[in-house]
């Protein structure tokens, strides 16, 4: 890649990458997936190319019939203080890793929230609920 001109990597991750934001009781995703996200990153470094993480797949699902959420639902269940609270403590996580472990050392973005449902309420509830929480992780 960076032979190629590439500079940059951006990596979409489920929230479920982070275990301990995903509730057992009811959604089923398989475990171990953060030492392979360590590694990916370590070895873009060790390349000297930039990584973005992209929250792509958020609790509850941000957007309808897109599997790529880990939930193909027909209606978002992102947009509830739980979920905001799951992604809170996910970004929150992934921070306190970017900060600490040399293997992410070349991680320049998170991305707070890929393709979210266009709607007033949606998009409200992101600007007065979500984005201003996230202004604690840093």
């Amino acid at each position: 890649m960076v032979s190629l001109g590439l500079n940059t990597v951006r990596v979409p991750l489920g929230y479920w990458i982070v275990e301990s934001t995903v509730d057992r009781t009811s959604e089923y995703f398989s475990t171990g997936g953060f030492p392979y996200l360590r590694r990916l990153c370590g070895w873009a470094a060790d390349e000297g190319l930039q990584v973005i993480l992209d929250f792509h797949g958020a609790p509850g699902s941000q957007a309808v019939n897109n599997p790529f959420t880990g939930q193909y639902t027909s209606s978002p269940g992102f947009y509830t203080s739980y979920n905001y609270g799951r992604a809170y403590q996910w970004f929150k996580n992934i921070t306190e890793e970017v900060h600490t472990d040399p293997s992410f050392r070349t991680v320049f973005a998170l991305e707070a929230l890929n393709e979210p449902t266009q709607g007033y309420e949606a998009v409200a509830s992101l600007v007065s609920e979500f984005y201003p929480v996230m202004d604690n992780v840093r």
